[in-house]
């Protein structure tokens, strides 16, 4: 399935169940208003919380769906985005 370990979707599943599992998904959560008042980390940070269970299982669904489909074809560099060299 992976021509290596699939790390990198491995550490995004753990930290995506850490960061719900723990009492910081209200510091990390999308709101507009404290956007305006300087905590730009949300724009990334949003990505990683979750409302409730079945969100978080969906998403990980997904994720493990996409690491299947092309986790073959992927590096671990090009799971994180970054472009070859």
């Amino acid at each position: 399935m992976f021509r290596n370990r699939p790390l990198v979707p491995i550490a995004i599943s753990a930290l995506m169940v850490l960061v719900w599992l723990l009492p910081v998904g209200q510091w990390l959560q999308y709101h507009r208003a404290l956007l305006g008042q300087g905590q730009l980390w949300r724009l990334l940070t949003a990505n990683l919380t979750h409302i409730d269970g079945s969100h978080l299982l969906f998403n990980l669904a997904g994720l493990w769906l996409m690491a299947w489909w092309f986790g073959s074809a992927l590096s671990q560099l090009k799971w994180l985005g970054v472009p070859p060299s």
